[in-house]
């Protein structure tokens, strides 16, 4: 995968959204069911997504930390400098990195509630 696919997938997903609520920046944030998993974990969490479509951060998918899904614990901010982004066939985007220093092999899933 490469950066230019990965932004495809991102524009395709943010298209599809069905409830986006856009900030003042013209980022959007939207309610999804996070799957997150690695190697050692494997949890799903409902979270509010925000996708950076302005300025320094544009492009980069940033989950609310939860209960269950913490910056403590995992990555919660993805680039796709860094991760591989792509969609599902039932529309999900799914965030993939390989051999990250924290985690390992990691994959989220993000679906719009």
């Amino acid at each position: 995968m490469n950066t230019t696919q990965s932004l495809d997938a991102l524009a395709k997903f943010t298209r599809q959204l069905k409830a986006p609520r856009e900030t003042e920046n013209g980022d959007v944030c939207f309610d999804s069911s996070v799957n997150y998993k690695s190697k050692s974990n494997s949890v799903t969490e409902t979270l509010e997504v925000k996708i950076c479509l302005t300025g320094y951060s544009a492009n980069k998918v940033v989950l609310s930390s939860g209960k269950k899904i913490t910056a403590k614990l995992m990555y919660l901010e993805f680039n796709p400098e860094f991760q591989d982004y792509t969609i599902a066939k039932n529309g999900s985007l799914i965030i993939k990195q390989s051999n990250s220093q924290k985690i390992g092999d990691y994959e989220v899933t993000i679906q719009e509630r």
